[in-house]
């Protein structure tokens, strides 16, 4: 998607380099060629996961792999706060989901949802499904093809926000 055009313009733009530097093409335009890399270089993580788009699908394909993992219990049933999964739901979750990763991210999105501790109270989300989760994001962002610095600035991101989520000790095994 984005990403991959943005490496193979990239690409073409050290080759262009490469070329010039041999004496086999203008000299002119090198500052153009750095003004490319330039722009590459201050690119945000929201532009080099393709934007929107390109986020809405790893959303998609994130909740499907939750969805279903049983183990997960995605829904968190037998909780203060079980969630019915609804189309409805499901649709404002991933709504929710993709403004979150896009601000985060450094996008236009204007997260809209309540603040993580507020969304996940009583929830008894423990740190193993915290993980659990954080794997299915993983293979979502493999299935995308999404590169392995991109990925690890994301679950920088989401690492964040574990303390907001996961239920203290006590009160997870409630």
């Amino acid at each position: 998607m984005r990403h991959r055009m943005l490496g193979v313009a990239l690409g073409m733009a050290v080759a262009l380099a490469a070329c010039e530097q041999q004496g086999e093409g203008p000299a002119e335009g090198t500052d153009t060629l750095d003004q490319t890399a330039d722009t590459a270089a201050a690119a945000t993580l929201y532009d080099r996961l393709g934007g929107e788009a390109a986020i809405a699908s790893v959303v998609d394909t994130l909740v499907a792999l939750a969805s279903a993992d049983t183990e997960l219990n995605f829904t968190r049933q037998g909780t203060a706060n079980e969630w019915e999964a609804t189309p409805e739901n499901v649709a404002i979750f991933k709504t929710h989901m993709v403004q979150f990763v896009g601000q985060a991210t450094g996008g236009p999105q204007v997260y809209e949802g309540r603040d993580m501790a507020a969304a996940h109270a009583g929830m008894q989300i423990t740190d193993e499904e915290f993980d659990r989760l954080a794997g299915h994001l993983e293979a979502a962002l493999d299935a995308h093809d999404v590169p392995e610095a991109e990925k690890q600035e994301l679950f920088a991101i989401v690492e964040t926000t574990r303390s907001a989520i996961v239920a203290p000790a006590d009160t997870a095994a409630m």
